[in-house]
């Protein structure tokens, strides 16, 4: 969905809800490695709480307006960036933020969160 370069952070959305295979993999275990271009990358894996979630894709709607409708496409559904929809999105959609690793940051061990 982005990335923010000065902080070495990546930010992606399970399309496919909760029970996608990477989703439940980089909750079992935050520390991974992404592919970012043709660079891998060590970090950990953190799910966003559901506010947090919610304005991401909210930014992501904004910033790109065709790629979240084709998004809905994909998926099956008419997507539209109202408030209302962007919230109901984010509850079954969840957005995990992924950060260079260095030592394992506070509270990555644990349930993580869920909207």
């Amino acid at each position: 969905m982005r990335r923010d370069r000065a902080a070495g952070r990546y930010v992606s959305a399970s399309a496919y809800g909760e029970g996608a295979d990477w989703l439940r993999n980089v909750l079992a275990d935050p520390a991974v490695e992404i592919e970012v271009g043709r660079r891998v990358l060590s970090a950990w894996a953190r799910r966003l709480e559901c506010g947090e979630g919610e304005r991401e894709l909210r930014d992501y709607a904004r910033r790109h307006p065709v790629a979240f409708r084709v998004l809905g496409w994909v998926l099956g559904q008419q997507m539209q960036a109202t408030d209302a929809a962007i919230a109901a999105l984010a509850e079954r959609m969840p957005v995990v933020a992924f950060v260079a690793r260095d030592p394992q940051p506070a509270g990555l061990r644990g349930p993580q969160p869920r909207c």
